[in-house]
């Protein structure tokens, strides 16, 4: 019940210890790594095999022993447990993955949170604006407007989506200026007065 023991090899008579409970306490233990669990018996009936397998055993012996054959078992419960062992280690770097990934979403979450109220009292301020003042996009189309714009040009909420800076403001010869000049801007140049 202590130490660090991953093969565990058993005689069925052990004077004193019932060898299928034996089996039974040992997979009980699952906190623990894996214990590799090698029955030896003088019985060789089919029925005590399937005792002992179903009991928890990983491997049945019988004796007397072939130390080739049990050298052989010895070298396949080493191999086993080595799997288990690099499944034992990937699962725990999962769960550290997993528990890294729930912190980072929290840190998300609450960052979300206070993005939302920070644009919601952006959009109030901007609304609220005495000036008139607008964004757009890339391409120059109207975003968002305060309603100072909407009333300084006379337009209605409805009467600017997908209208352009240029088309809003400019009339005659001036919009392929104000265009021009739009366009670098969007592209960060910077323009002499």
């Amino acid at each position: 019940q202590t130490g660090s023991h991953h093969l565990l090899i058993c005689d069925w008579a052990i004077p004193g210890v019932d060898a299928v409970e034996l089996c039974h306490l040992v997979r009980e233990q699952t906190e623990r790594p894996y214990v590799y669990l090698i029955l030896l018996s003088a019985r060789s009936a089919s029925e005590d095999r399937i005792l002992a397998l179903s009991a928890g055993a990983d491997d049945f012996l019988s004796k007397p022993l072939d130390p080739d054959e049990l050298y052989a078992r010895i070298a396949a419960a080493d191999r086993i447990l080595a799997m288990h062992a690099e499944l034992r280690k990937q699962r725990d770097d999962v769960l550290a993955l997993q528990g890294e990934v729930e912190a980072r979403a929290e840190e998300l979450r609450v960052a979300s949170e206070f993005a939302t109220g920070a644009n919601k009292r952006f959009s109030a301020l901007f609304m609220a604006l005495p000036v008139p003042c607008f964004t757009c996009d890339g391409a120059g189309r109207l975003q968002d407007w305060n309603h100072a714009f909407g009333k300084l040009y006379g337009y209605g909420p409805e009467d600017l989506v997908d209208q352009t800076v240029v088309d809003v403001l400019c009339v005659g010869s001036e919009r392929l200026e104000v265009s021009g000049l739009l366009d670098a801007i969007m592209r960060g140049e910077k323009r002499e007065n």
